[in-house]
């Protein structure tokens, strides 16, 4: 009972308050003592059994007549040599006194007491026959008090550069150390074996930086008692040449973070996934309207052909229609495989020096037409661009082409579009200004997107899928050189900038480019395979055209009929047939020794899809649609790099 009303953690009270009532219980015991000069058993037992340090001063020689086992493990069996003055003090005036806060040795800078002193009367004489001393380790409470930490932290610390000598009692009754064995006796092991391995190299690290930074702090798992461990925040500091170390219980916080950052990421997955399902519905429908549009266009205009009725003029116009309608497809295909190799990083550019100034002049002329239609004046400012870049002219050109498009597209009818090429200390920059809608800043932000633009409502103004500016700023990258947008709002136009890097001066010996004109196939035999008749026989009727003998067939056993018979200098084959496809014909082919070039054309235009086909023994690989111009120069080239081993094979 005694020690649970003594107990300092107990009810609510002041610590002198709770140390007075202890020094009467104490006089109430030690009085019998000193009133009969006789030994009291019953009395001696329960000072004894006090857990609080409790010591009887005789007035004669200032010596403790008396101590109980705490007070000799707290202060010796010579007494407590830091309060014999106040003893004295005690036995002059007979007055009770209060310590809130004493060291307990002038050599310790951690220990601290508090103590209550009260005078034991002379029950002879009706003077002060000595002076009864209560005190309570207030060490962790100072400490505490000094580092700012709650009643629940654990502290431990040692001197500067030391190991530790201190660990509190909610050290020891977290990790499970009693309080009188951490008193008497710090724990054996070192502080760090109650910290996670995986965090302790951190916790070390940061006792050292405490020297330098004066404070360090972090959160690891400290080891409880029954072997588990919790998540505490350690900050580490020095004070008064002291280092210490403060771990407050963080488990319940770090949970409830990591669920809420949980719950947000999940909140951010579904809203991603939302997002990501309406981009999709967004894309599909305008690729739906791109590409029907276009057909319909083809489809009606072809009706017209049929008509006998429809005169030269018209039927003129009908094939224009479908020319460009036709073109427009192909360029919607090309930009959504041109996406892909984007993402996939597989956009490829074939750069080679070249003069700016012709690619510039060559989109300017390009696009002056369509500004005029709109009444739009076309600027270009200052004078011709000097200097060569290091570039791929049809890639530059494709990026010249969308940026002026885009430009003309968002122009009002009469506005004004300026174009100014400046040469910089090592790189070119092009700036085209419009003064068209200006973009908003929310779109500005992600401008370079693809498909976070598109507008999929009824009443759009302008087509396209917008994928023209993600693809040009990958191809400016991949040219190492830099696209940006600026526009000061919707109403007040956009402004966007390309800069390249200049080309290396070319050395003396470099030779000059080769001016090449169009080939011609006359005298060269082509096979032509394809299941499709239609493409076989148009494909047939243009190569003629450039005076080659043409021979097709519609599968992959046709044609080993038709090489049997004769040879030709060149294969055009298609890759998806029935039966046997493109890629198996072609390895039977070069497994019985035939060399004869061969070209892939297929609507299979992937990066992969081409790797395939070389890999099959295709000697090139051409994506439908087919840019004939350049398939009758890749033909030509063929021919010619392999006609002495195509002679030597018919020899």
């Amino acid at each position: 009972m005694i020690d649970q009303d003594l107990h300092l953690g107990g009810p609510a009270a002041s610590m002198a308050r709770r140390l007075e009532s202890a020094g009467a219980l104490v006089h109430a015991l030690v009085h019998p003592l000193v009133a009969g000069r006789s030994e009291d058993a019953g009395s001696a037992a329960l000072l004894e059994e006090l857990t609080l340090p409790v010591a009887v001063f005789e007035a004669a020689r200032r010596a403790p007549r008396f101590a109980n086992g705490a007070w000799r493990a707290l202060h010796g069996d010579d007494g407590a040599a830091f309060l014999r003055g106040h003893v004295d003090e005690v036995i002059r005036t007979g007055a009770a006194i209060h310590l809130a806060e004493v060291a307990l040795s002038p050599d310790d800078g951690i220990g601290r007491c508090a103590a209550t002193l009260r005078p034991l009367g002379d029950h002879g004489g009706g003077g002060t026959a000595g002076a009864i001393v209560v005190c309570a380790v207030i060490t962790d409470e100072v400490i505490a008090r000094e580092l700012g930490a709650g009643p629940d932290a654990l502290v431990w610390g040692g001197p500067g550069g030391g190991a530790p000598d201190y660990f509190n009692r909610a050290w020891c009754a977290y990790t499970g150390w009693s309080g009188a064995e951490a008193v008497s006796r710090p724990p054996a092991h070192p502080w760090q074996d109650a910290i996670h391995a995986a965090d302790r190299p951190g916790c070390v690290q940061a006792l050292d930086e405490v020297e330098r930074r004066g404070a360090a702090e972090l959160v690891a798992r400290v080891r409880r008692a029954d072997g588990g461990y919790r998540r505490h925040r350690i900050r580490f500091e020095t004070s008064a040449r002291r280092w210490f170390g403060v771990a407050v219980d963080v488990e319940a916080a770090c949970a409830e973070a990591e669920r809420a950052e949980q719950l947000a990421c999940e909140q951010r997955a579904r809203a991603e996934a939302e997002q990501s399902s309406q981009l999709k519905e967004r894309f599909l429908a305008v690729v739906s309207h791109e590409l029907r549009t276009p057909l319909t266009t083809m489809l009606l205009w072809e009706k017209t052909l049929r008509d006998e009725s429809a005169d030269a003029a018209l039927r003129a116009q009908a094939l224009e229609a479908i020319h460009q309608s036709a073109l427009s497809q192909s360029r919607l295909v090309e930009d959504l495989l041109d996406v892909s190799r984007a993402i996939s990083g597989k956009l490829h550019v074939d750069l080679r020096s070249l003069e700016i100034e012709r690619v510039v002049s060559g989109a300017l002329d390009a696009i002056a037409p369509a500004a005029h239609a709109k009444g739009i004046e076309l600027v270009r400012a200052g004078g011709p661009a000097v200097g060569e870049v290091l570039g791929d002219c049809i890639r530059l050109r494709q990026v010249l082409d969308n940026l002026l498009a885009n430009a003309v597209k968002f122009t009002d009818l009469y506005g004004k579009i300026t174009v100014g090429v400046v040469r910089e200390a090592s790189s070119i920059a092009i700036t085209i200004a419009d003064t068209g809608c200006g973009i908003a800043p929310e779109v500005l932000a992600r401008l370079f997107e693809p498909f976070t633009q598109l507008d999929v409502s009824l009443n759009r103004a302008n087509d396209g899928l917008g994928l023209g500016l993600a693809i040009a700023k990958q191809i400016v990258a991949i040219h190492r050189g830099e696209l940006t947008a600026a526009s000061a709002g919707v109403g007040h136009g956009a402004t966007f900038t390309l800069w390249l890097p200049l080309a290396e001066p070319a050395s003396a010996g470099t030779p000059a480019s080769r001016v090449t004109r169009a080939p011609s196939l006359g005298g060269n035999r082509v096979l032509v395979v394809d299941d499709d008749r239609r493409g076989r026989e148009a494909l047939t009727m243009l190569l003629e055209r450039t005076g080659a003998a043409v021979d097709t067939a519609e599968s992959a056993q046709s044609a080993r009929v038709r090489i049997l018979r004769n040879t030709p200098d060149v294969i055009l084959c298609d890759i998806a047939m029935p039966g046997e496809d493109g890629h198996r014909f072609l390895r039977r082919l070069r497994a019985s020794g035939t060399n004869i070039p061969a070209i892939a054309l297929t609507a299979h235009a992937r990066e992969k899809d081409a790797e395939s086909a070389l890999a099959a023994g295709f000697d090139l690989h051409i994506a439908k649609p087919i840019d004939f111009d350049r398939l009758v120069e890749a033909i030509a080239e063929l021919i010619t790099d392999r006609r002495p081993e195509l002679l030597e094979h018919r020899g």
